[in-house]
C-alpha cells in the first residue's frame, strides 16, 4: 500500500529578543518546569488537535475513519486534488467561563487538517462519505487503471 498520511503540522517559533537576566536558581527552575509542562501536556505545532484516523483496505476500496467528537458535520470539508484527499475542519468547544474559573481544560478546539496521498488519481464522483456517531467514514474506490 502506498497510501501516505501527511499531518498538516505548522511550526510556530517564538523568539524573545531580550537577554534573560539572572534571577536566581528558583526562577530558572520555575521556567524549566513550566516549559516541560507545556511540552508534555500540549500537542506539537499550532494545531491543538489532530483527530485519530484508521485506514482500512480491501481489494476494491480504502476506507478512512476519522473520530470527530463534538464536530458538526457542516464544519468538515473533504477536498480532492489529483492523488490527494484532504479532510479539514474545525471544532469549537463550548466555553463555560461566564462566572466560572477553569481548573482543568483538556478539550482542544480549533482547526485540523489531514491529507492522504494515494498512488493513483482519485475520481471525486466515486468517493462516498457518511457521518455515523461522531465518526466520518470516507470510502475511496481503488482505480481500475492502476
Amino acid at each position: 500500500m502506498s497510501l501516505s498520511d501527511r499531518r498538516n503540522y505548522r511550526t510556530q517559533i517564538h523568539h524573545q529578543g531580550e537577554a534573560v537576566q539572572y534571577r536566581g536558581v528558583r526562577y530558572h527552575h520555575h521556567e524549566v518546569h513550566a516549559l516541560f509542562e507545556e511540552l508534555i501536556h500540549k500537542p506539537w505545532g499550532v494545531a491543538c488537535w489532530n483527530p485519530p484516523v484508521d485506514v482500512w483496505e480491501n481489494e476494491s476500496v480504502y476506507i478512512i475513519e476519522m473520530d470527530l467528537p463534538g464536530v458538526k458535520a457542516d464544519d468538515v470539508h473533504v477536498h480532492i486534488h489529483d492523488r490527494a484527499l484532504a479532510i479539514e475542519g474545525k471544532r469549537q468547544v463550548r466555553q463555560n467561563a461566564d462566572r466560572n474559573t477553569a481548573r482543568l481544560h483538556e478539550r482542544c478546539e480549533g482547526r485540523f487538517a489531514r491529507t492522504f496521498e494515494f498512488d493513483f488519481s482519485i475520481e471525486g464522483q466515486e468517493i462516498a462519505s457518511e457521518w455515523r456517531d461522531g465518526v466520518l467514514i470516507v470510502t475511496v474506490p481503488k482505480s481500475k487503471n492502476r
